[in-house]
């Protein structure tokens, strides 16, 4: 990976959009509230016309089957059915030397993924992409047992490990409350490990230089159990492969989540949505916000009077990932516009 790709999946994580007012603490009740937005432009067909015009315009949807394909997880979004997600209950904030550290982890079946954000109050020159400027090696222990970390085999656990090792880079994708806060410069590096059973007292990282010459800190991680909100879905299949989309029982939130089976060494590694609206009963069209947790999830932010009865979808952006002399690339994204996918809320 190089830098411009770390500083992108940085500003992803980091994207300029805020959570709705109380979010946080309703998304618990699967989002049954959210404050007031503009109203946009009225479409004024009702449910029933919504319904007709998906059909007539030969949408290739798929009602869930009593299996689901994925779950939804708060804080860490849409994730293959039947697995297992811890997260830490707090991130671990400290500061030295004029930065600010944020240490933050989670695990999805039997991978456990550290992430550590730096924040410098002061603006930093550019920086050279081979060097690792924020890097730093990661070691984590069940007890007295170190766990391996990399797990950089080719389409190996990739289903719930994104492309992150111990490099890091700086970027400018800051927040406007991280702006406000005085910060200019972000630094990030992660690791992955294989997990191990956590012990009573919680895991412990331990974090070096990037030449592993000197411990800089030990820090405990201590994980605790997710449960994933009621969701519904339906599917689409394209060329590149399938794509699953998740709505929310009140129809406020969307997420989408690729079929990832591998085959003939490639698979459908991502899908990125636009132009998404929720639609009211009332007519009205509501644009979708993405939410600043990282988990890529969209909501509306449609005033509670106004019940959602459906979800269009503009456009998807879908990248392969396959193996080149057992080297994995990615395929160039594919873009599919005037979708009008239309998924009714039940």
């Amino acid at each position: 990976m190089n830098g411009w790709d770390e500083a992108l999946k940085v500003r992803a994580r980091r994207e300029d959009c805020p959570l709705p007012q109380g979010f946080e603490e309703r998304i618990q009740k699967e989002l049954d509230r959210l404050p007031v937005q503009t109203r946009q432009q009225k479409r004024p067909l009702g449910r029933a016309l919504w319904l007709a015009a998906c059909l007539a315009a030969g949408l290739c949807l798929t009602a869930a089957a009593a299996a689901l394909t994925a779950r939804w997880f708060p804080g860490v979004g849409a994730v293959k059915s039947g697995t297992a997600v811890w997260l830490m209950e707090e991130p671990v904030e400290w500061i030295q030397d004029e930065w600010t550290y944020r240490l933050e982890a989670e695990r999805q079946g039997d991978v456990i993924r550290v992430h550590l954000d730096q924040y410098s109050t002061e603006v930093l020159p550019g920086r050279d992409d081979e060097e690792p400027d924020c890097g730093y090696q990661m070691k984590l222990f069940a007890g007295d047992q170190e766990l391996e970390a990399g797990l950089e085999d080719p389409l190996e656990g990739w289903e719930s490990v994104p492309d992150i090792g111990t490099k890091g880079c700086y970027t400018s994708f800051l927040s406007e409350d991280e702006l406000e806060q005085g910060f200019r410069a972000l630094g990030s590096t992660g690791t992955s490990f294989r997990a191990a059973e956590q012990p009573e007292e919680g895991y412990t990282l331990r974090i070096y230089t990037y030449d592993g010459g000197t411990l800089l800190w030990e820090k405990p991680v201590r994980l605790a159990t997710v449960q994933a909100l009621d969701m519904t879905e339906t599917s689409r299949t394209f060329e590149e492969g399938t794509v699953t989309a998740l709505v929310s029982q009140d129809g406020r939130l969307l997420d989408l989540y690729p079929d990832r089976t591998v085959e003939d060494d490639s698979a459908l590694a991502s899908v990125y949505a636009t132009d998404v609206v929720f639609i009211g009963a009332s007519g009205e069209r509501y644009p979708a916000q993405m939410l600043s947790d990282g988990t890529g999830a969209l909501a509306c932010n449609a005033p509670q009077e106004d019940a959602i009865t459906a979800v269009e979808i503009g456009s998807l952006r879908l990248t392969k990932v396959y193996l080149d002399n057992g080297v994995q690339q990615e395929d160039v994204p594919v873009t599919y516009r005037d979708l009008n996918w239309v998924i009714p809320v039940a």
